[in-house]
């Protein structure tokens, strides 16, 4: 499979994101996510156009994240900040130790991956409406627990 969809897919990241680099770990990414459910499909056809449509997705999620990342850093600009990089860690890992094993893997898929609500419904066995409120069941302990421990 990766030898057939390298080619395809790696141009397609590079047409949306405009940069090589950003555009190969795009494309390791998608295989990442791909090699998780490959076993689905036998069709060659189906397979790129399936693949192309994973790695238009991650693409889209990775140009969202870029543009978040700039406006956070344009609007901190003048801020100083309160957290080193080290304590927002640790922070960050003491509100995921707080939650169930499936709530962690659909916030980290949902707000460090990037992953779409309805393909992290199919990857855990859910329906999307679920994984709608865990995620903001999840994200009210975050809230809760940040606000108990003064961040």
């Amino acid at each position: 499979m990766f030898e057939r969809l390298e080619g395809p897919l790696f141009r397609k990241c590079r047409s949306m994101l405009d940069d090589e680099d950003l555009a190969r770990d795009a494309t390791q990414d998608v295989f990442v996510k791909l090699s998780a459910s490959a076993d689905q499909l036998r069709d060659e056809e189906a397979e790129l156009a399936w693949a192309l449509q994973a790695a238009h997705n991650h693409c889209l999620n990775v140009l969202r994240g870029m543009k978040r990342r700039a406006a956070r850093e344009d609007s901190a600009g003048g801020e100083d900040q309160t957290h080193s990089p080290v304590t927002n860690r640790q922070l960050g890992r003491s509100v995921l130790e707080g939650m169930s094993e499936t709530s962690r893997a659909l916030v980290v898929g949902s707000l460090v991956d990037g992953e779409e609500h309805a393909a992290l419904a199919q990857e855990h066995g859910v329906s999307k409406k679920t994984v709608g409120r865990k995620l903001k069941r999840a994200l009210e302990q975050a809230r809760a627990l940040l606000k108990k421990k003064g961040g």
